[in-house]
This record gives structure tokens, sequence and C-alpha cells, in this order.
């Protein structure tokens, strides 16, 4: 169940922990706190409400809800509890419930356990239809929780159906023209031999009511089942199916097994879907089909030794595929039912979100699916071909198609014709033509399983990563998809489920190498850093949303911002690149090239060793600078990163990363430094907004706005004054949480600008002796102290013979500078401004 958590403040904000994940409660929490003067806008991440009359927002993420202006004291309880009303409701509860069946039923696909994959999915089905049955009595009727009285939703058995469905007469207008109020729900729904129980089938035309018309999407499984129950093609006749209802329905009850009945119901409903001229009556016929299908494979599941003869991967995931479009439509209906409408929200609460081809290298123009983004299921499984020597395979990752257009025939067409590609008889090598070499051994089967591998000789050439196989196995798609669209003429848009890499033996490793094969390890390593150099550029291009710049670099506000990448503090010590670099930055360096460096160490223990080989090398950097008399050269700028290969790791796959953060008070300082320096405003306030939209922003990219605003002496001084404040405290607002040991630092800085603003720009001697004394007070050990106390001598020299001089003497803290601190860096904290 989601959980509510304290409320906290931020940024002028009151903000309540949730676990909205799911889409239901977002609609759900906006149809709450919606008003007639709310402007909606946002998509499934991050849903924004707008009340420009009342002048008030909300926010709602996948984590939390957030109200502006500040929620009062004494009213924060009572929208807690307006909150949990809806966090708390047993629909959500079986929702999502039925969400997390769901997933865990595809990763069970993907490791080739029918078993598992058809019981989780049934239940997923059934908790659905329950959640929505709650759904349907809070939202229609009326009805709370406590106020609901019946045991169960019943299970989608023949005997219920032949019991309460089969009757000559019924039309789909009996079941779907319902009309259910207060009073009389629990008899229309109830199963008529179990009182205290909800007939499914029932339910079903309860949540068709509305104009179903999604029978064409789940089409292409019903020829599957027909073909399962009756051992032939799909075909209208209705001869078979008239024999299989006789054959149960003029046995004796006692005489019937339970596949005579299961067969036999599916027969009828199949009677129904071909003699229905309505689309409507179609679906919902089709939906009972399913369901008593799913439920009968859910009950072999559990003890028949050959179950895996009687249902395929085939069945399987086209099954899996009508499930989703099913829970797909539904959800739409009632979200459309609700005050939300598709324009105001866009996304799609069931795929994943798309972003455009041309982010990808190969550009492909065959599909405008993110096949880069495609959802990796975790699995336990053997490698799943018996046909491949397998004992030399190392690693392996497994793909399952669950579109309907799958053709075997035509996939293999394509994959003769597609380039880079070998075929070796039981299975396909696709050779990457990227910068590095890489390889990988495909198969596919007649049930749309797609199997990828890499075996020993391949990863005994070259070193390679889970990651690689992943980014080979995307660029081998969009190829595939090109060449099928140049063959067949149509765009091929497959829905695949696809797999974690799996590492089958964990005790590989190259043993021996002779002196010859040093060579190739070192070529090797040159070509995974440059692969890898190449990955972080990108990383960074698509998370602050900058240009590509040459193959080592990005563009940042005009900045050619070149990345040095470098492993261990042993290798860099004698790291002739990155001194080749830095001497041409040095002599030949101008003002738009700038150096990140970033060190990767194993892991903390070893940073102050590579710390003390960077400062080595800026002192380097800095004497050639002087040397050479280049002024252009950009060293106040750089800030050395040094962080551990987990987090380098985190950052390549996408997850929440402290690199992520450390690059983000990379493009902070550069804002900063150009500030110090008291030019490039419009610059360096480009760089401060690139900093504050990113999601890994903290409390100082905001100070160094604030600081922006204090000295920019473009902007009026009025301006300054508020704006410069108003940031400061932003920051110190969110520095409790962010960086809580840095809050003296914070402080103390914003001190010294604020008495700084007041001295050289508004000439206000009492609030500068006011901001200095402040800052004084926090001690002589921040990097502020210095600052301040020679502020103090230029305000004497400002004072020296006048009236205030005198008046305010006794006022000044005494002066005291102590030594320049030394050069260091930050690798695990952002810079303070």
């Amino acid at each position: 169940m989601p959980k509510l958590l304290k409320s906290k403040t931020r940024n002028n904000t009151t903000i309540f922990e949730i676990d909205a994940k799911n889409y239901i409660l977002k609609v759900r929490l906006v149809n709450q706190f919606r008003k007639s003067t709310t402007t909606i806008k946002g998509n499934i991440n991050c849903i924004k409400m707008i009340d420009k009359v009342e002048k008030t927002s909300i926010e709602i993420t996948s984590n939390s809800i957030s109200f502006f202006p500040m929620t009062k004291t004494e009213d924060i309880e009572e929208t807690r509890k307006v909150i949990y009303k809806q966090v708390a409701q047993r629909s959500l509860i079986y929702i999502m419930s039925s969400e997390d069946n769901l997933e865990l039923s595809t990763s069970s696909l993907l490791s080739d356990d029918l078993r598992a994959s058809a019981s989780l999915l049934y239940y997923s089905l059934h908790k659905y239809i329950t959640g929505q049955l709650y759904t349907f009595l809070n939202e229609k009727l009326n009805i709370n929780d406590q106020n609901i009285f019946f045991d169960e939703v019943d299970h989608f058995t023949s005997e219920i159906f032949f019991n309460e469905i089969y009757k000559p007469s019924l039309t789909f207008e009996d079941l779907s023209n319902i009309t259910l109020n207060k009073e009389n729900y629990i008899k229309c729904l109830q199963n008529s031999k179990k009182k205290s129980s909800v007939n499914p089938f029932k339910l079903i035309s309860l949540l068709l009511m509305n104009e179903s018309s999604f029978y064409e999407e789940i089409a292409p499984y019903l020829k599957i089942l027909y073909k399962e129950i009756f051992n032939e093609e799909y075909t209208v006749e209705l001869d078979n199916i008239e024999k299989k209802i006789t054959e149960c329905l003029t046995k004796e009850k006692k005489n019937r097994t339970p596949e005579i009945e299961v067969c036999a119901a599916i027969a009828y409903a199949f009677k129904n879907i071909i003699n229905s001229t309505d689309i409507h009556s179609k679906t919902m016929w089709s939906i009972y089909a399913l369901s008593l299908r799913l439920y009968w494979l859910r009950q072999t599941a559990d003890y028949d030794y050959d179950f895996e003869i009687k249902t395929s991967v085939r069945e399987m995931s086209l099954l899996i595929s009508s499930v989703k479009k099913f829970i797909k439509y539904i959800n739409k209906q009632f979200t459309n039912n609700g005050d939300i409408d598709d324009e105001e929200i866009s996304g799609d609460a069931i795929n994943t979100k798309f972003n455009e081809v041309e982010n990808h290298p190969k550009n492909a123009d065959a599909s405008n699916v993110d096949l880069d983004n495609t959802k990796l299921y975790n699995i336990d499984s053997k490698f799943l071909l018996d046909n491949i020597q397998n004992s030399e395979i190392i690693i392996f990752m497994t793909a399952v198609h669950l579109d309907a257009e799958f053709d075997f025939e035509n996939i293999l067409y394509s994959l003769n014709f597609t380039e880079n590609i070998t075929n070796k008889g039981k299975y396909f090598i696709y050779e990457s033509d990227n910068s590095f070499q890489f390889s990988i051994n495909i198969h596919i089967d007649l049930n749309g399983r797609w199997t990828i591998w890499q075996d020993e000789k391949s990863l005994y050439d070259n070193i390679y990563t889970q990651l690689d196989l992943i980014k080979v196995f995307d660029e081998f798609k969009y190829t595939f998809l090109n060449v099928y669209q140049e063959c067949f003429t149509v765009k091929y848009f497959p829905e695949l489920i696809t797999s974690n890499p799996v590492i089958l033996r964990n005790d590989y490793n190259i043993q021996t190498y002779n002196v010859s094969a040093i060579g190739d390890i070192q070529n090797s390593i040159y070509i995974r850093k440059n692969l890898i150099l190449t990955s972080v550029i990108r990383e960074i291009k698509t998370l602050f949303n900058l240009n590509f710049g040459h193959y080592n670099s990005f563009i940042l506000e005009g900045f050619n911002v070149y990345i040095h990448l470098e492993f261990s503090h042993a290798v860099f010590s004698t790291s002739l690149p990155f001194y080749s670099s830095i001497n041409k930055s040095a002599f030949e360096g101008n003002s738009n090239d700038i150096i990140m460096l970033i060190g990767v160490e194993h892991a903390r223990e070893y940073y102050e060793d590579f710390e003390h080989h960077i400062n080595n090398s800026m002192d380097i950097y800095d004497t050639l600078s002087v040397n050479a008399n280049n002024k252009s050269a950009l060293i106040d700028y750089t800030q050395p990163i040094v962080t551990e290969i987990s987090n380098l790791d985190d950052f390549l796959n996408n997850k929440p990363s402290v690199l992520a953060r450390e690059i983000l008070d990379f493009f902070n300082h550069i804002a900063y430094s150009l500030i110090e320096k008291g030019n490039e405003f419009e610059k360096s306030n480009n760089i401060i907004n690139v900093c504050i939209k990113s999601q890994y922003c903290g409390s100082f990219p905001h100070a160094t706005l604030g600081m922006w605003y204090l000295r920019n002496t473009i902007i009026p001084i009025e301006i300054s004054e508020e704006k410069g404040n108003e940031y400061y405290l932003v920051s110190i607002d969110l520095i409790e949480s962010d960086h809580p040991e840095a809050i003296d630092e914070l402080h103390q800085k914003y001190f010294y600008e604020m008495a700084r603003f007041y001295l050289y720009r508004k000439n206000d001697y009492i609030q500068y002796l006011k901001y200095y004394d402040q800052g004084i007070d926090l001690g002589d050990t921040l990097s502020s102290y210095d600052e301040l106390i020679k502020t103090n001598y230029d305000y004497q020299s400002l004072t020296i013979n006048t009236e205030i001089a005198v008046t305010l003497e006794g006022n000044i803290k005494p002066n005291k500078i102590k030594t320049t601190r030394k050069k260091t860096i930050v690798s695990q904290k952002e810079t303070t401004p």
C-alpha cells in the first residue's frame, strides 16, 4: 500500500511524500484537488495543476505531491487525511498488486517458466477487475470501502459460466444494460449459488458498459486459442463449435472432465463471437473466452506434469499482450469518465515513454519506437537453446515478441538481407559497425523468442560488459527494422519484452597471456575506454540537453568541454595522453576550451592518492600557462572529479548517480568562475539555468544565481538586491537536507556577498556592517573569511576622515587574515559558491 510520509517545506511549497507510481492514483489526486479554474499540464511522470485565478499550483510526481504556496500549519493534518483517503483505498491496493503480478508474469515468460507466467497472469487479471469493481463502487455509487458487503470476486470457472451465462436467450444487452445503485449492486453482481461473492463474468460486462471497441486488438489471440481448442485454423463455420458444446452438455455432469467443460464454455463464447454483429458484444465474449482459458491454464499449471505441451511461448506472449491491452482500455475508460481528458495529460499509463529515434547513432528510419529505452527484466534462467553448445556460453539475454504481427518467415527473410549478418545455420552472427569490434550471436525461433549471447572466444579476444551486449542488440534491432521495411515496404513496430543479460559462468576470467597478447589487451582497453568516453558524453548531452562537440567533447554555452577519463591513480600518474592534453591547452588553448578530468577509482580509500596526482597536474598546467604567457588558458574553470566505478556504472545505466551530481557541480563551478571574473554574465546565467533545470540540482546553483544577481551591475540595483537575497535564502533552505556539512560555509558566503553588495554597489555602510559582522562571527576557518577581511580594508579606505567612520568605528571587527588555503579539489560534494 502506498505510504504517506511526513510533510516538509521546500522552495515555498509544502511537499507530502507518497508512492504514486500508479497512474490511476495520480488521476485520483488530480480529481480530488482540481477546481473549475485549474489548468492541467504534464505527462505520466509529472502532472501540474495551475490556478492562475487563486495563484496556486499543485504538482504530482511518482513520489510526492506538493502545494504552492505553502500549506498553513493548521491545515496540514487535514490535507494529509484527504491524500491518505486516496492512497489507502482497496481499489488501488488490488490494482497495484495486479501490476506486480503482470510484471512477474512477463519476467517468468522470459525465463521460459510457462507455469509461473500463466498463474501470475491470471491473478493479474483477477486482481485488476476486483480493483476496478471497488473503483466503480467508490466513485460511481459513492460507497466507501467499509460499506461494501461482499466476500470476494469468484474465479472464471466453467461451472459459473454454464450456471450464470449459458442461456440461449441471453444477449449482450441483458448483461451490459444493468443499472446499478447502492441498493441493488450486490443482487445484480452476485453469484446465484454463492450470494456473498461476485460473478466475474457479470463484472466483466459491467466494466465493458461503455463503447468497447478493442475487439480487433485481441482478435489475434483468439486465432491461437481457436486452434488450441479445435485443432484447426480459425473459421467462422459453426460445425466444430456446436459439436464441442453438444459433446459436453449431453453428458451427465459427473462424467464431464474439467477440460471438456472449459472447452465447451470457450466454444460457446466463440459461437457468440461469430454470430454477433455488434462489435461491443464481440469484445465481451472475447474476454470471456480469454478469461476461461487463462483460468484453466492457471489450474493445470499447478498439477499437470505435461503443462508445457498444453500451451506455448507464443500463446502466453499473446495472452500477456491481450491482458495488457484490456487493462489499458479499462484504465482509459475510467480516467476519461473522470475530470481529465486525453488532451490535458500526454502519456500512456502502460507503455514506455518513447524518445526520438534520431538520438540513436544508427538514426534508423524504420521505427519511432525508442528501443534503447525498452524495459529490461531481471531473470534467473539457464541458457535456453538445447541445440547450441552451451559449455562455452558466458553471457546471454533473451527477448520475446508480444506483437501479433510477428512472422517467423518474414523475420528470416529480412535477416538474410541485413548488413553485417552472417548466417551460421543454427544461428546468425551480427558484427557491430561501431568504432569498436563487437559481435553477438543471435537466434530466433517460431514462437518469437530471440536469444542473444557471447561465447568464450568472443570475450577472450576483447574486454566487454553487460551494457555492451544490450547496446549492440539495440543497434542490431535498428539495422534489422530498416531492412524489414525495405523488404516488405511496411514499417514494423515490434512489441518486445527483453531481459537483462545473464552471466552463466562466474568463474570465467582470462587466465594466462603470453607476451604478444599484452599488446592486444592494451589495444582492447584503449578501445573500451574510448567507448566509455563516448557513452559518458552521450549521457551528459541527454541529461543536460546539450550539443555534441568533437568525439571527446560537448558544447556548454559556447565552451568546448573536453573530457579526459582516467581509471586508477596508478595509471593517471604516468598518463601521457593527459599531460599531452594539458600541454596543448596551456600553450594553444583559447578561452573557449575547458578540460573536464574524471578520475575513476575502485574505492574511496584511493581518492587521496588520485587527488594528489591531480593537484600536481594542475600545478604543472598553471606553470605551463604562465611560461607560455597564455592568458586564455582556463585553469580557473577546471574542477577535476574523482568518483567510484559504481557511480560511473550507475550514470551509464540511467540510474540515480553521484557522478551526475558531480558533473552538475562542474558546470556550476564554471558559472561561478565567470561571475567572479566579472564578465560573461549572459553565459554564466545560461549555465546556471542548465544546472537548475536538472533533476540533480541541489542547493549551490541557487546560491550561484544569487551571486549572479548581486554582482551583475547591468540589471537595476533594486532587482539585484531582491533576487540575490531571495536565491541565497532558497539555497540555505535546501542545504539542510542537501549538504548539511556545508551549512556554515554557505552562510558565511551569503553574508560576504551581501556585505560586498552593500559596500560596493549600494554604498549602504550600515547594512554592510550588519552582514560583515555576521560573516566574521562564523569564524576564520571558513573559506569566505579572508574575502570579508579584504572588504573591511576597502570600507576603511572609503570612510576614512568621514563622520560615519568616527561614529561606527567601534562596531568594526578586528582584522585578521589567515594564510592562503592550499588548492584542493572536491570529489563528493558540490563546490560552495
